[in-house]
């Protein structure tokens, strides 16, 4: 029993990783293995205590909340409330909205590359995670990619301008109702 448990704890802390991969597949992988768990045969206790030796606590912290929020897993309110980062609610409500956002086809994805990557590090907290300078879109291929693009001050400087509205809207279309998540 020991075994199997150790197993799936490792398969869930997994799992956060290949959220890139392909998230509704990791959604219904995780919705399975809690729908089949619920007994007790995961030791939540243990599950918490390898998401912080793994460094992975908010990243399972979001699997956890996206997944029982958007396919309707069920996943228990003492393991999300021992993963919770210490942000406030209402800004884990818009952050939770983003990530949906980004994992839903829309007409309205996030506007802007930096803004993503900042609501990224805020919801994840990769200081606090103790991930280091370690960040999914700084690989040497992307670098290599964009070393040799340049762009007339201009033309950026009127790109920024235009994005500004954007970025306003996505804000408030994120932030929209504070007090609610997704599904409570």
């Amino acid at each position: 029993m020991r075994q199997l448990n150790l197993t799936l704890l490792r398969k869930l802390i997994r799992l956060r990783h290949e959220m890139h991969l392909g998230a509704w597949r990791a959604f219904r992988d995780l919705a399975t293995i809690t729908g089949r768990t619920v007994e007790g045969t995961i030791d939540r206790t243990a599950f918490v205590d390898l998401a912080r030796e793994s460094r992975a606590v908010t990243c399972c912290y979001w699997t956890l909340r996206l997944v029982r929020n958007l396919a309707g897993a069920h996943v228990p309110d003492d393991v999300l409330e021992a993963l919770r980062p210490a942000i406030p609610g209402f800004v884990l409500n818009g952050l939770e909205r983003h990530y949906a956002i980004a994992l839903l086809p829309t007409e309205s994805p996030c506007p802007s590359v930096r803004l993503s990557r900042l609501l990224w590090e805020l919801g994840i907290a990769p200081g606090w995670s103790e991930h280091g300078t370690a960040r999914p879109w700084k690989s040497p291929w992307m670098d290599a990619l964009h070393a040799g693009s340049t762009s007339h001050a201009w033309s950026r400087f009127l790109r920024k301008v235009r994005g500004v509205g954007a970025v306003i809207r996505y804000l408030g279309k994120i932030t929209a109702t504070p007090n609610h998540s997704l599904v409570r």
